[in-house]
């Protein structure tokens, strides 16, 4: 028996480690111990679910220590694999139709997949794996470099977590022994892996690209002690910070198999209860925006090739990652302005499904509540919230693409800290389809849906924060999906409160003279909308637009097939009202009464929109709006 089990876990390793031989292995009593080893990245890179555009460059291990379970209680106690530290490097392709692996030459294949459920596969699923230290650098290439300046790319982040714990469990998620956790699968149609991972401490500092030291904008940021751009914004130098510090949290990760133990499917759920940031400067949350930007731009990049996701036989046809966070603090500090962003049930999942030629994915964002307020202004405003006095919906609207994704990979119901709470606030859903398939399918559908908000539009706030945003959130056309496909976002906003202040000093003081505030009958406006939507699809039908009867419009007709080479998009509100605040209804900077006391309403419209629709005049994909030497109409109805 003892040497059924040292082969099965021989086999274990030569998966998992690369250039491994039997001479390695040397078994003193219960215990085995090797150290600075090489991890089979295909291997990992298939474990983890990660996208074909990121590749394990390094996977390290410092010391790894192995204790075997005595051979009587093997079919019911784990093998334990002690790990000092986990070194891991990932880095995005830029050329992802040529994937580098980083086992070289090494198949990453396991000569069991596929071929039976054995004792190597039941002792390999059932080990526990304890890590002290895990060090991982992300370096991403998307995003933009907008200004042509390597300043611009998107920072690293070094995640380094701490006393990490990954056990097998029942289907409910409790620490049994391994016969139990196995009698789940009896008489099921499919083997079910379920498996627990806990940390103590998370953390994540931004780091500056190598690239950007090179730069020679950096030189022209040192001059001054303010390290300012043209624009007053502090963008060019970045030196690194530190985001998250000491997050903890746990993950619940599903293995689905078939009978005859080829990969079918694979869930992790994350949960994390608090993050927060207590402090955050300016050149920070540049650098942050334009990492997320970058991630986001690796996770969709479209030009991927699929036969890359099947380096491993362990890819999974159907994943499934999902995100929890109950509780987000974030505060944004400088010397002349404090903002402070708190969000409430932030959940983030992207589902994929392939079938080795054609893969689908859909992105689904949630935020149960969001609070923006601007604290360094005085008197202190709060700039987001949601409208305290509409009545929201009373159910979740999930567009026809995302029901029924795809079958589910935890065969039991959602845990009790997953299921949504009423609406949330803000939804999205986006589905993808890789590699883009010609018109006139849609290569992306997303849309958007928003419950009743408040926005107080204070000048100075909101002049950073769109430099803020366009500096970060920028992605180059083609980065993501080609010039040639097709693509629709819907957007709908129950109802938009807006608030304008008067700055009555500015107004007294042009030039900056006295600074005597003399009373003015009006304090500022507000805008009123309900029901607002915004679409853009080249297949929208137009109901203002006479397209067929406009000599202009020859290049657009009904029923023409859709392409790239036109664009359609419509807006609209079934209410738009504009009214100005009176001194008398105002307390401070917000007004305490209601939206019809102490205003004037000035202008009202019902059933307000706008239609707009444009086409290329040669028939290539639309890029540039307006096209040069292209045909458009408007029109707009009230």
């Amino acid at each position: 028996m003892e040497s059924i089990l040292a082969r099965a876990l021989e086999y274990t390793l030569k998966y998992w480690l690369k250039s491994f031989s039997r001479d390695q292995f040397k078994l003193q009593g219960r215990t085995v111990q090797l150290s600075n080893l090489d991890i089979n990245g295909d291997a990992l890179h298939a474990s983890m679910g990660l996208p074909p555009a990121l590749n394990v460059a390094t996977a390290k291990v410092g010391k790894l220590e192995i204790i075997l379970p005595y051979v009587s209680n093997v079919q019911i106690e784990p093998i334990v694999v002690q790990i000092d530290r986990l070194d891991l490097v990932l880095e995005e392709n830029s050329d992802v139709d040529s994937p580098r692996s980083s086992s070289g030459m090494q198949s990453s294949t396991s000569p069991g997949k596929g071929s039976g459920y054995g004792f190597a596969d039941k002792i390999a699923d059932g080990m526990t794996i304890q890590v002290q230290t895990v060090n991982l650098l992300l370096e991403t290439r998307g995003g933009t470099r907008a200004k042509g300046g390597a300043a611009w790319a998107p920072p690293m982040a070094s995640i380094t977590m701490r006393n990490i714990l990954l056990y097998t469990t029942n289907e409910n998620w409790q620490a049994v022994n391994l016969k139990e956790a196995r009698d789940f699968s009896s008489n099921k149609n499919f083997i079910y892996v379920f498996k627990k991972l806990e940390w103590e401490s998370l953390s994540i500092d931004l780091l500056p690209h190598p690239d950007m030291f090179s730069d020679a904008n950096l030189a022209r940021s040192q001059v001054g002690s303010t390290q300012r751009d043209d624009d007053g914004a502090k963008r060019v130098f970045f030196g690194g910070e530190r985001f998250l510090e000491g997050i903890s949290g746990e993950a619940y990760i599903t293995v689905q198999r078939t009978e005859l133990n080829a990969p079918l499917g694979l869930e992790v759920q994350l949960h994390v209860t608090e993050a927060v940031c207590p402090a955050l400067s300016e050149p920070g949350l540049r650098a942050l925006l334009r990492f997320l930007t970058g991630l986001y731009v690796c996770l969709n990049r479209g030009d991927v090739d699929l036969n890359a996701q099947q380096r491993s036989v362990e890819s999974a046809g159907r994943s499934l990652v999902s995100v929890v966070v109950d509780h987000i603090f974030l505060c944004i500090k400088d010397n002349e302005f404090q903002l402070e962003l708190l969000m409430q049930s932030l959940l983030f999942s992207r589902a994929s499904v392939s079938d080795g030629e054609n893969s689908r994915h859909l992105s689904k964002v949630m935020v149960g509540g969001l609070f923006l307020r601007d604290t360094f202004s005085r008197p202190p405003c709060t700039l987001v919230q949601p409208s305290m006095e509409a009545v929201t919906d009373s159910c979740l609207h999930i567009p026809n693409f995302g029901k029924d994704f795809c079958p589910p990979i935890y065969p039991l119901a959602e845990q009790q800290w997953q299921l949504t709470v009423g609406v949330p606030l803000i939804s999205l859903h986006s589905l993808q389809v890789k590699p883009s398939p010609l018109p006139p399918s849609f290569a992306s559908q997303t849309v958007i849906d928003c419950q009743p908000l408040m926005i107080h539009l204070q000048e100075e706030s909101c002049l950073r924060i769109s430099s803020f945003l366009a500096d970060g959130i920028v992605v180059n056309p083609g980065s993501i999906l080609p010039d040639s496909s097709v693509n629709s976002l819907v957007f709908s906003l129950k109802e938009l409160d807006i608030s304008v202040p008067l700055d009555i000093g500015k107004m007294d003081n042009p030039g900056g003279g006295d600074n005597r505030i003399r009373p003015k009958s009006f304090a500022g406006a507000r805008l009123h909308f309900e029901k607002v939507f915004f679409s853009e699809s080249p297949s929208l039908k137009l109901k203002l637009l006479n397209l067929e009867k406009d000599p202009a419009c020859f290049c657009l007709w009904d029923g023409q097939p859709i392409d790239a080479s036109m664009k359609k998009w419509t807006a609209g509100a079934s209410q738009l009202s504009l009214s100005l605040e009176t001194t008398a209804g105002l307390t401070g900077v917000q007004s305490s009464l209601g939206w019809s006391s102490g205003l004037w309403k000035c202008v009202e419209l019902k059933e307000a929109s706008i239609e707009l629709a444009m086409v290329s005049a040669d028939g290539s994909p639309l890029t540039v709006v307006p096209p040069p030497g292209g045909v458009g109409q408007n029109r707009g109805c009230l």
